[in-house]
């Protein structure tokens, strides 16, 4: 995630005012500075599998978080305004459970996990 400490965000306050100062017009550009950022990052590590795995996740976890924010809320509003695509009440993918013990599921019979992993057990 992409919350460091606000001492920690101080090393990082000239390149922020810079970037503040420019206009990114495109997707292009904008993946052109990721991209930089990135190659930045590796440009004094060990070319090891842990460090380009961190480099590629770092990426996705701000996209990921990303999404959460901004685009999330706006998939929710346009799902209000137009209304769902789907009955929750016949088809609900909601579960907030594991699953592991199918006998003590107390998800409705027409629950999404009923039909997968929270089967009933026959005796």
């Amino acid at each position: 995630m992409p919350y460091i400490k606000q001492e920690d965000r101080d090393q990082y306050k000239e390149f922020s005012e810079c970037l503040n100062k420019s206009t990114i017009k495109s997707k292009g550009e904008l993946e052109y500075l990721i991209f930089s950022c990135m190659i930045k990052y590796m440009s004094d590590k060990e070319k090891r599998y842990s460090t380009l795995h961190d480099c590629t996740y770092a990426a996705q976890h701000c996209a990921d978080e990303f999404r959460r924010r901004f685009l999330d809320k706006r998939e929710d509003q346009a799902r209000n305004e137009n209304g769902d695509i789907i009955e929750q009440e016949n088809y609900d993918l909601s579960c907030n459970h594991a699953n592991e013990v199918p006998s003590k599921c107390s998800c409705p019979k027409n629950c999404y996990c009923k039909q997968k992993t929270c089967k009933e057990i026959k005796k």
